[in-house]
């Protein structure tokens, strides 16, 4: 008896340890290499000279630095993003624990009461109590002779590794997101500054307009066009001041804070963050590093896994069941009381479903084919991105200078209309209207050097910038 379960564990045994997998292999798909970056010129740079982890100091701004930092810590969409890693971490060790045998042991005492008890001495029947302590133990296992489990195992491991590079994607969202947003705000300080003073200017001349108006020197229109110019300005300031709140409302959120929580200090945007110098050419490996892509080509690595899992499910599977019970008049007398043991192989034959498991298959195999064509687009949109940030940069900086030559010029005009203002060759319509082109070109510049650091931000984004440790806590 001993030497036939032997004989049979040995022979199950051998034939787990021979199990083989069935269905596909990952592969990673062919894609389309894109060229158009090394027409720039070439760049010798490993990705980490690029991209430094915490590339944002780079602007040179420490107040960004630290909303920064505080975003890391407090953002809500970044602690969502931790629990779905701790989740996957948690399915993880469930499917670990799918691969190996299952045993359940369970004890207990039974009591039983006869009123037909002969007493030997006396010959008469009495009431009397019996007691026995049982114990009882199952075992289970299913050995995975065609790799399902082991499949559903790599499933789980590649979702895993997903749910990691979502983090790192958010990671890299936050930091993008709050770095526009305050760039924005350092705009509006600065065109503020430049609004106020156009306006009180504009007042001025509004209260001269109305003092010659008074003495009949001038018509009313230009009295009126004059008032109508510093409400217009007005209505400028205000509307800043509106986009400047909404704006410290965004970042209060990013940073988990509620909304008012947040008063960001006023400082001109050009004097406190500096453009950052992007090399001439970029190494097309650098898309590797991108989260957002990273996680696509897990969750195609996991669809892959899954159409071999369905694949398996049809067929045959092949295991081990046992019992064992153990008997005594006390739990202490357990282990020596009398027992009984029984193991056997089990085969499960999938004989008859209505063609489900066929289906299951079926359907795996299309999700995998679309999760392929996802991961496609995905890089093709990171070559997208990478691309038109280039462009944008380049173009940017072209337009920066030449709004610079333009706004150097109106100064020289402005400075020569003034002076014939003075001398009553000209008219003061013609002196506000240089104004006001000059005003518009100032804001224009402005604008201007706050895209070419948006673009710079994008820049980042788009080749997977830095991001910090994942720490699972």
């Amino acid at each position: 008896m001993k030497a036939s379960l032997a004989i049979r564990l040995s022979f199950f045994v051998a034939m787990a340890l021979s199990a083989c997998s069935v269905g596909p292999e990952y592969e990673r798909p062919a894609l389309q290499e894109n060229k158009a970056w090394g027409e720039r010129g070439a760049a010798a740079l490993a990705p980490s000279r690029v991209i430094e982890m915490d590339w944002w100091t780079g602007f040179g701004d420490p107040y960004l630095d630290k909303l920064v930092k505080e975003a890391i810590s407090g953002s809500f969409d970044l602690k969502i993003l931790l629990g779905r890693i701790q989740e996957a971490g948690a399915t993880i060790k469930g499917a670990r624990a799918g691969l190996m045998p299952t045993l359940d042991l369970s004890t207990g005492m039974e009591f039983k009461r006869s009123d037909q008890v002969r007493d030997m001495r006396t010959g008469r029947f009495k009431t009397g109590d019996e007691q026995q302590a049982t114990g009882q133990g199952s075992l289970s296992w299913e050995m995975d002779m065609w790799g399902k489990k082991r499949r559903e195992y790599a499933a789980t491991k590649a979702e895993y590794e997903a749910s990691q590079a979502d983090y790192r994607a958010g990671y890299l969202k936050l930091v993008s997101e709050l770095a526009q947003a305050y760039f924005q705000i350092r705009q509006i300080d600065e065109q503020s500054d430049l609004t106020d003073k156009f306006y009180k200017e504009h007042q001025q001349i509004a209260t001269i307009y109305q003092n010659q108006y008074a003495e009949g020197l001038i018509p009313e229109w230009k009295v009126l066009r004059q008032e109508a110019e510093v409400k217009r300005l007005k209505q400028e300031v205000l509307e800043l001041e509106r986009v400047r709140k909404r704006l410290e409302h965004r970042i209060a959120i990013l940073l988990g804070r509620p909304p008012g929580d947040l008063k960001v200090p006023s400082a001109d945007l050009r004097g406190n963050l500096k453009p950052v110098k992007v090399p001439v050419g970029l190494p097309s490996d650098l898309l590797s590093r991108r989260p957002d892509i990273v996680a696509a080509e897990y969750r195609l690595i996991k669809a892959t896994h899954n159409v071999g899992a369905a694949e398996a499910a049809r067929l045959p599977s092949f295991g081990l069941t046992g019992k064992g019970s153990l008997a005594s008049e006390t739990l202490k007398g357990l282990l020596t009381g009398t027992w009984a043991l029984s193991i056997a192989p089990a085969v499960t034959m999938p004989l008859f479903d209505g063609g489900s498991r066929k289906a299951d298959v079926a359907a795996k195999e299309a999700r995998a084919q679309v999760t392929q064509e996802v991961y496609r687009k995905t890089v093709m949109t990171a070559f997208e991105e990478v691309e038109n940030a280039l462009v944008n940069l380049e173009s940017r900086q072209k337009q920066k200078a030449v709004l610079q030559e333009k706004l150097d010029g109106l100064k020289q005009i402005r400075s020569q209309t003034t002076a014939k203002f003075e001398l009553g060759l000209i008219s003061q319509l013609e002196v506000l209207d240089i104004e006001r082109e000059l005003y518009a070109s100032e804001k224009s510049l402005l604008e201007m050097h706050r895209y070419l650091l948006d673009d710079t931000v994008a820049l980042f984004k788009a080749v997977g910038g830095g991001w910090g440790k994942v720490t699972v806590r």
